[in-house]
Formats: C-alpha cells, structure tokens, sequence
C-alpha cells in the first residue's frame, strides 16, 4: 500500500532520511542551546537573589552594629549628665549645711541652740548624697575607671570639709 503511493515519486528514502537528521539536528541544537541559555539565565538570576540577600544582610548586621553603638554612647552620656546633676546637688547640700554649722554658736560651754533650718538641711544632704550614690553606681557600670576614680575623689574631698567643720 504504501509502495504504490511512493512509487510515483523519485525521492529516496536515503535523501529523506539526511533530511530529517539535519533538520533533528538543527532543531535539536537550537532546542539545547535554547534551554541551555534558559537554564544559565535562571543560575544567574539566582546568584543575583542571593548576592542581593547577602548585601541586605550585610547591611542589617551593620546597622544594628551602629545602633548598639549609639545606643551605648546615649547611655554613657546620660548616666555623665545625670552624675554631674547629682554631684552638684550634693556640693550644694555641703554648702548649705556648712552655713547652717556656721550660724550656730560655737562658743565652748555654750549649749547649741537649733535653728528651724537645721532639719531641712539635714534632710537635703541626706537627699542629695543618697541620689549622688545612686548617680555614681550607673556611672560606674558605664564610664571608664579613670572617670569613676575622680568622681570618688571629689566626693571624698566633700566628706572631709563636712566632716572637719563637724568637729
């Protein structure tokens, strides 16, 4: 059936057959080089996620980095403030109950005579140094040693004037 139908023509199948091998081999080239090409588009796109997902991670470690920083730094610098607000409400309650041992009357023998002042006086060195205390142990967890040493010095400096205009 299929040799009265071909008879008639003068093709070989030999010619077919190189035919359809170089168009199989044609199409089949274009057909690897095209998904080849696909597939080496889509490992480039992925290296490309990932470059980007390596720079934004690198850039988060960064910023956090630089935030814990500056956050260190803002804690520094309050608990300084704060130590300096502290120490000079504790050399103003030195000065006012200096004034206040000066005002009595020291004369030997003679009783000494309270004043209404002395309590409230009393009171704000009492306030004054427990605030100083409580501003120097932060300070202490966050300034240099150096730092911490003079504060110490100053206030051991306060303790002795108060102390000697006691005695």
């Amino acid at each position: 059936m299929i040799e009265p139908a071909v008879q008639g023509t003068r093709t070989s199948f030999p010619l077919v057959y190189a035919m359809v091998s170089l168009l199989g081999g044609g199409l089949g080239g274009f057909v690897g080089t095209y998904f080849s090409k696909k597939g080496e588009n889509l490992a480039t796109k992925q290296d490309i996620a990932e470059i980007t997902q390596t720079t934004k991670d690198i850039e988060a470690k960064i910023s956090s980095e630089y935030w814990v920083r500056q956050r260190n730094f803002d804690m520094k610098r309050e608990a300084a403030f704060e130590l300096l607000r502290q120490a000079a409400n504790f050399q103003e309650s030195v000065v006012n109950l200096l004034s206040f041992w000066r005002t009595m009357d020291k004369t030997p023998g003679a009783m000494a005579v309270p004043i209404p002042e002395a309590p409230v006086a009393l009171n704000q060195r009492r306030k004054a140094t427990g605030s100083f205390w409580q501003a120097k142990a932060v300070a202490g967890l966050l300034l240099p040693e150096d730092v911490i040493a003079q504060v110490e010095r100053v206030e051991g400096a306060g303790r002795e004037v108060v102390d000697l205009n006691v005695l």
